[in-house]
């Protein structure tokens, strides 16, 4: 029914047939999602800053700038998956239309010039509706929803979704350990009362999932098993279902990582949602159709077997492969729920069995279950004792541990746990006022009346801004700390300041502060930013050398003087930005200089402990380092390589007798949450 006619030459069988048409409709789907995606955060000033301008991926630049070529093989890979309803009006008039779309932006791309206005919004709504319109149009003309159900009134099985419960549940607890082992090379889940409680408790909550799911599909099969359209009936009750539950995520999601909120972060939110579950409608409905005898087929569950194999494998190992490049779980969150359906199906497929249950027994499945999670959650002071002594820290111990489980995460929050960080009118006070899109400063702002040239010897400044680095990480602020031993023996000859804060928890506005040396309206790089740019003026007026690391903030803030060093220029992306290779960088262009006379000023903000931040340094392994407790084990590994690399530059700035008369600051634009509040 889905495959046209050249397809069907060319493949044997109708399992084929639909694997080959589900693979176009993935890589349409892939699209049209991604340019939506890709225009929101366009949209919001600060993933414009963060992302679109300062892209963490080589793709991403790439994808805005083919996207409007990309879209004619991915329009004629949608044609041909509705390729047997070329007989219907409606196909011509759709592909007609979208093909008329396809010139437009083939002559006026809008992608490569995206910027953070209400036009790209607009765009990031206009993406969708191709496949929006596609999958409708499909979903309507498509007979297998008009076809009498022979299965109507049979139910799904509770015995199989406590299976995929229970095995969903161990396989994310194992891959915890594996991972806890990947950064420790030792075992230590499954080892105590406090491990064996976790572990328990999600597996009580995916249980609880699996039979409330279960238990809302079976009351919809029975409310539609009466009617002679049952599938039309069934998906009429569902997809609404699913809309509400994925548009109450992705409003969560869009607030809390984005601080989208509003009436258009609402209304994208439930028009996405929308949107992926018709795709999703249109992706799954041929699997539905495929025959008994297929079903039947004696490599059937040998398929189904491996299929979930080899999702299994890659949801153990998948917390490891993306590590903390993984902006709040977002694609551990996604991969966790296409894993939950695929293994969800799979199970019910490998040995179809269908039960007839009463009203009452359904309904007192859903009521008990609802009702079990809810006396256990009341009840934790009591058998949660090995978790903590207070209904607090037995929340903590939860709440840190959904960290590092993302299947146990995205079911302890479906049940309405999960601790949730109340701003109220601060956060509301500070979103409004970080939306300020494209701000012109019309006057300059001084920090003292009249600025007049140092007539006093005029030290050579040094500045390092570690990009994401936490005071509590450093030995000068945290006397567990034992990777810092430079820097923890620097400060001891300096001044260390015990109580620091940033206004900014973002490098794109807490950067340009600290250049400003003041507060800053909450907005991405005013303009022009030399009005109100304090450090570069007292550079400047004292006729300092400047010599800085060319990151993308600083482009798009100073206005540099003819003869600035830039260093780093070597990086295709920000977060490429280390401190090692500055630092070498840095000590060739002292050793380079023709015009001693002059000070320098040195300004770098090495991305090496950013969760983003990529470089060729050696990585950690469980000779070169060890597992220190109670520290994140990336940042404390990397912080250790930036330490080594300052200490080597210390040690140069003493040999070449110009530590001495040097002011050297090292200092952080911002923190970062390893795991706190989920974040």
């Amino acid at each position: 029914m889905y495959s046209p006619e050249w397809a069907a030459t060319q493949f044997k069988g109708p399992a084929l047939k639909i694997a080959f048409l589900t693979l176009l409709k993935l890589l349409s789907g892939t699209y049209f999602l991604l340019t939506s995606i890709y225009c929101l955060l366009a949209y919001l000033p600060y993933t414009y800053a963060d992302v679109i301008m300062a892209p963490p991926y080589a793709w991403m630049p790439w994808f805005a700038r083919w996207n409007a070529w990309l879209y004619w093989p991915i329009l004629l890979a949608l044609a041909v998956t509705c390729w047997n309803a070329r007989t219907k009006i409606w196909y011509y008039f759709l592909f007609g239309a979208l093909a008329v779309f396809g010139v437009v932006i083939t002559v006026k791309p809008f992608m490569p010039h995206a910027q953070d206005n209400n036009a790209t919004f607009f765009w990031s709504l206009i993406a969708l509706l191709p496949l929006a319109a596609t999958t409708i149009a499909n979903i309507l003309s498509d007979p297998f929803w008009r076809r009498k159900d022979e299965t109507a009134g049979v139910l799904f099985e509770y015995g199989t979704a406590l299976k995929v419960g229970i095995s969903i549940s161990l396989l994310y607890a194992l891959s915890t350990m594996y991972s806890k082992y990947a950064a420790a090379h030792s075992f230590e889940m499954f080892q105590s009362a406090y491990d064996s409680e976790l572990v328990g408790w999600s597996l009580v909550s995916h249980i609880s999932i699996a039979l409330i799911v279960l238990s809302v599909l079976n009351l919809i099969r029975m409310a539609a098993a009466r009617n002679s359209r049952a599938r039309a009936l069934r998906l009429a009750f569902l997809a609404p279902l699913m809309v509400a539950l994925l548009s109450w995520g992705l409003i969560r999601f869009l607030a809390n990582s984005l601080s989208f909120v509003g009436w258009q972060a609402h209304f994208y939110a439930i028009y996405f949602a929308f949107t992926l579950t018709l795709f999703a409608i249109f992706v799954g409905a041929p699997f539905l159709t495929l025959t008994r005898a297929v079903l039947a087929h004696k490599g059937r569950r040998f398929l189904l077997g491996g299929l979930c194999a080899g999702m299994a494998i890659i949801a153990f190992l998948f917390p490891v492969i993306v590590g903390g490049a993984d902006w709040n779980g977002m694609f551990q969150t996604t991969f966790t729920l296409i894993f939950w359906l695929v293994v969800a199906i799979s199970f019910y497929a490998f040995r179809p069995q269908r039960r007839s249950y009463s009203l009452a027994t359904v309904l007192g499945v859903l009521i008990l279950t609802i009702f079990g999670y809810q006396a256990l959650h009341a009840s934790e002071i009591l058998w949660g004792k090995p978790l903590g002594l207070t209904d607090d820290s037995i929340a903590r111990s939860i709440d840190l541990y959904a960290t590092r489980d993302t299947s146990f995460d995205l079911a302890h929050h479906l049940l309405g746990g999960g601790q949730t960080e109340v701003c109220g009118d601060l956060c509301r006070i500070m979103r409004v006022y970080a939306n300020i899109r494209k701000p012109i400063v019309k006057n300059d702002v001084n920090l003292v009346s009249k600025f007049v040239p140092t007539t006093e010897p005029r030290p050579n400044i040094f500045i390092f801004v570690i990009d994401s680095v936490r005071s509590d990480y450093l030995g000068a602020y945290n006397p567990k700390v034992d990777f810092t031993p430079n820097l923890d023996k620097f400060a001891k000859d300096s001044i260390a300041i015990p109580n620091t804060y940033t206004q900014y928890a973002g490098t794109s506005l807490s950067e340009p502060a600290i250049w400003a040396g003041a507060l800053l309206l909450h907005s991405h790089y005013q303009q022009p930013f030399h009005k109100i740019d304090g450090l570069e003026k007292l550079v400047e007026g004292d006729g300092y050398q400047m010599i800085v690391s060319w990151d993308v903030i600083l482009r798009q803030i100073l206005s540099p003087p003819p003869d600035i060093i830039k260093l780093d220029t070597d990086k295709p992306l920000w977060n490429n930005m280390e401190a090692c290779s500055t630092v070498q960088q840095l000590e060739t262009t002292l050793d380079n200089r023709t015009d001693t006379s002059r000070p320098v000023f040195f300004y770098a903000q090495p991305e090496n402990v950013h969760q983003f931040g990529k470089n060729n340094l050696p990585k950690r392994t469980s000779e070169n380092w060890r597992l220190r407790d109670g520290f994140n084990n990336r940042i404390a590994y990397e912080l250790n390589q930036v330490d080594g690399c300052l200490g080597g530059f210390f040690h140069y700035l003493r040999a070449k007798n110009l530590y001495d008369n040097s002011i050297i600051i090292v200092t952080a634009d911002h923190g970062d949450a390893t795991g706190e509040l989920g974040r």
